[in-house]
């Protein structure tokens, strides 16, 4: 399992900052089991990612013994399916999940490990082995079982976690001393104790720590130098002749020549021809009573090797690029980072392109550019009918079931918003708090926030199978038009920012942004109450767009569009029998308007059905609530 994640940090921006710089880094990660070798095994000791130890601190891994009563790893489990995962019993296996690729070049390391195995044999000497005297190395919490630190916040360091970043180095030398010799029945411990003074009668003990460094050398490094454009057989040449120089110069010879021999210096080979010929290059000489000389064995068919096999060049292959798949979304504001009354847009494609761009215009031809999207939304569909449910609390009986081609979900505190398309250019916006994998891709979303942000409007009846369903997170771009566009046609084109316009990878849609980010959210709690006088008091309550009306801290929520303005309408069926006007969330319906709407005064008790809309300055009317009241 592959996956791409995606990380973008904003800089610049503020109070005469500049423009805000947003940086988009990808990074890697796959999540895979390897089969080591036939079970049961006792451990594993340590991992080797293409020849070097690998730290395996913040890396999710987990092993399974190959016994006859494993069960099925959990990360599988949720990937194939409950009941449809093998639990590969007799196997030893690893299991990396989310393992990080960028130290290994964004693939898969090639692995070793290094694994325990139960004592086959008991008569040998580690399986008669019943009692070890434990002597600690060097350390003065090596006995400890509980993990001791040092240092303060932000700078604690672990004295006794060497072997295991879980478990203390005297827990993981048990479990070792466990797997390899079995019949242990007793351990012995040693302390150490150190002395100020070799007379004990004048002797201060107490227990400490000895260490010393050990310094070693290596010749396990050469330097060579070679030129930066080199044809492949011609480094392959060199590669081998250095590999084979170094082979060679293992055998080194010590003699002694004359004086006379003056005409030897470093660097020059000579050859001995006792039995087989030996060649030999000078590398040091010492002048005294005699020549001192040292040299090293060398080959001069090292340097006459043929060149490597001939590998064709790698060429550059275009990518194929279909036409990408694109949502437009005219919503309510979502956040406050959100800009009215810009639409959204998503878009998804496989492969990516890197960068999409987005040209408008308001014929087929003369396309200018409008919009640059640089990150992969997630678009999905629903798998089946979501049925209609209650607003404006916990919907526990709807299940959303997505199908998502990438990326994943899960159960989080804060609830993610999608939105599902109900009908064609209508979307619902609901919230969902667990998640759970069904299949590979697929999703079952419960207990649900329905009709968010006052789309209430917008809850299908049911949403159909196949509905669209856009996961509304930061890849979900904003479209700069104006508020002075709203209600104009326009004509987008939506392809590879590589590619022209006419190329086949481009896709073209058609916008009359409708500016759903500026329309008022209807009213709630609609009511109807008989005065003494014959009137009666219509009320309700005011909601308002503006995302931080969702604070409960605040007595009023924010009234964006001013004046404040309200219409109404009295209704018998279909029909409007009278439309009020008011300027607060309150309106009289006077006796003589009842007599001349119904023919009589309504009296307490009888139903009466209202309309009312807040009406906007540059919009008009925005959403209604319609329902039938009884005058109280």
């Amino acid at each position: 399992d592959f996956t791409e994640h995606v990380t973008t940090t904003t800089s610049g921006g503020g109070k005469g900052g500049g423009p805000k710089v947003a940086t988009t880094e990808y990074s890697y990660s796959a999540s895979f089991t390897i089969a080591l070798c036939e079970g049961p095994i006792t451990g594993i000791g340590r991992i080797w990612a293409d020849g070097r130890l690998m730290d395996l601190s913040g890396v999710s891994w987990r092993w399974y013994p190959g016994d006859e009563a494993q069960l099925p790893d959990p990360f599988i489990e949720a990937k194939m399916g409950a009941g449809r995962t093998p639990a590969y019993r007799g196997t030893a296996y690893v299991v990396f999940e989310d393992l990080p690729l960028a130290a290994y070049g964004n693939r898969i390391p090639q692995l070793s490990f290094e694994v325990f195995r139960p004592l086959a044999d008991y008569d040998t000497a580690e399986g008669l082995i019943r009692g070890v005297t434990m002597i600690p190395g060097s350390g003065e919490f090596v006995y400890a079982t509980g993990a001791v630190r040092r240092g303060g916040a932000g700078t604690q360091q672990a004295e006794n976690l060497h072997a295991d970043r879980e478990r203390t180095d005297f827990a993981v030398s048990l479990d070792r001393l466990e797997a390899l010799a079995p019949s242990v029945e007793s351990v012995s411990l040693v302390v150490s104790w150190f002395g100020n003074n070799l007379r004990a009668g004048n002797r201060t003990i107490r227990p400490g720590v000895e260490a010393r460094r050990i310094t070693t050398g290596a010749v396990r490094v050469t330097a060579e130098s070679f030129p930066v454009a080199v044809a492949p057989e011609e480094a392959e040449r060199r590669c081998r002749r250095t590999l084979m120089e170094a082979w060679t110069g293992r055998e080194r010879a010590s003699f002694s020549l004359p004086p006379s021999r003056l005409a030897l210096d470093p660097g020059d080979v000579v050859s001995f021809t006792e039995g087989t010929a030996t060649e030999f290059r000078l590398t040091r000489i010492a002048d005294g009573l005699s020549r001192r000389i040292e040299a090293t064995r060398q080959d001069r068919e090292v340097y006459d090797l043929p060149p490597g096999a001939q590998r064709t060049a790698a060429v550059a292959r275009s990518v194929p690029l279909g036409a990408p798949q694109v949502v437009l979304l005219d919503l309510p504001q979502l956040t406050s980072t959100h800009t009215p009354p810009r639409p959204l847009i998503a878009i998804d494609a496989d492969p990516w392109p890197g960068t999409v761009a987005v040209l408008r215009s308001p014929e087929i031809s003369g396309w200018a550019s409008f919009a640059t999207i640089t990150r992969r939304a997630r678009i999905g569909t629903l798998v089946t009918d979501l049925p209609t449910g209650p607003v404006w609390r916990w919907d526990r009986g709807s299940v959303l079931e997505i199908s998502l081609p990438w990326g994943q979900l899960e159960s989080v505190t804060d609830l993610q918003l999608f939105a599902v398309e109900s009908a064609p250019g209508t979307w619902e916006i609901l919230q969902a708090r667990d998640v759970t994998l069904t299949a590979p891709g697929r999703y079952r979303l419960t207990t649900l926030l329905r009709g968010q942000r006052g789309t209430e409007h917008a809850i299908g009846n049911p949403a159909p199978a196949g509905s669209r369903v856009v996961v509304l997170e930061a890849t979900v771009a904003e479209l700069p038009f104006t508020a002075g566009e709203i209600g104009l046609p326009w004509n987008l084109a939506v392809g590879p920012a590589s590619r022209p316009v006419s190329d086949p990878s481009y896709t073209t849609l058609s916008l009359t942004p409708a500016g759903a980010s500026l329309r008022l959210f209807a009213p709630v709690h609609l009511a109807a109450r008989a005065e003494p006088s014959g009137d009666i008091t219509l009320t309700w309550t005011r909601r308002s767009r503006d995302p931080a009306a969702n604070s409960w801290e605040a007595a009023e929520v924010p009234l964006l569009d001013q004046p404040e303005a309200w219409e109404i309408d009295i209704l018998d069926g279909a029909t409007v029998k009278r439309t009020l006007a008011a300027i607060t969330a309150k309106v009289i319906y006077t006796p003589a308007e009842q007599v001349a709407d119904w023919g009589s005064a309504l009296a307490p008790g009888a139903a009466l059905t209202i309309r009312v809309a807040q009406v906007s300055p540059s919009l008009g009317r925005g959403m209604p609530a319609e329902t039938t009241v009884i005058i109280r």
